[in-house]
């Protein structure tokens, strides 16, 4: 993400990568590290190793769980360990959460700010757009570290535009237009289905 990653610096992308994660390293004038993920404690491994051995040290690691496009899910230890490595090796995180409401049997994906101090080294986005059936609306949030939060802030100012009033927050949101989180769970359940 502009003004996070230093000019010549270095970035992790869970592989394979949703195409805006390393068009955000790249933006940043960063070098983008392409880490599989099938294998999450051998993706812990491997950016331990390159935060070892990379000089200037990689200063951002993005994942996304539930991984798109690859479907590979983790516990909320993964992200305990995602912290320690963070704060070992002094790198920011980015958690694009947008799969949130997308799982299946019983599985709940966990957020990666309920890891104890996730909110010190990064920050999760989320959008409405696949669990609500909105795609294309850009709604959504990020929270967490409050310095990461507002860089976002800046750099949005100059790259977008807000959202369509009647969703804003001055309008009371979506919860007051009939927006619930059991909405998403039919929704979801909709797609479940399809052979």
């Amino acid at each position: 993400m502009p003004g996070s990653a230093r000019p010549r610096g270095h970035g992790h992308c869970a592989a394979p990568y949703f195409p805006v994660h390393v068009y955000a390293v790249a933006l940043a004038a960063a070098n983008v590290i392409a880490l599989e993920v099938a294998d999450s404690e051998k993706f812990l491994s491997n950016v331990a190793y390159t935060c070892q051995h990379l000089y200037p040290k990689p200063k951002l690691l993005i994942v996304n769980y539930p991984h798109n496009p690859s479907t590979v899910t983790v516990e909320r230890e993964f992200f305990v360990e995602v912290v320690k490595l963070a704060r070992r090796y002094g790198f920011m995180v980015i958690s694009d959460f947008a799969y949130a409401d997308v799982a299946f049997e019983g599985y709940a994906p966990p957020s990666f700010l309920s890891a104890p101090g996730a909110r010190s080294v990064g920050v999760e986005f989320t959008t409405m757009s696949k669990g609500y059936n909105m795609a294309g609306w850009r709604v959504g949030f990020c929270a967490g570290n409050a310095e990461m939060v507002r860089a976002l802030g800046t750099i949005k100012t100059y790259y977008d535009y807000g959202m369509l009033p009647p969703f804003s927050r001055r309008h009371h949101g979506l919860a007051a237009h009939g927006c619930r989180r059991r909405s998403a769970k039919r929704a979801v359940s909709t797609w479940r289905d399809v052979p």
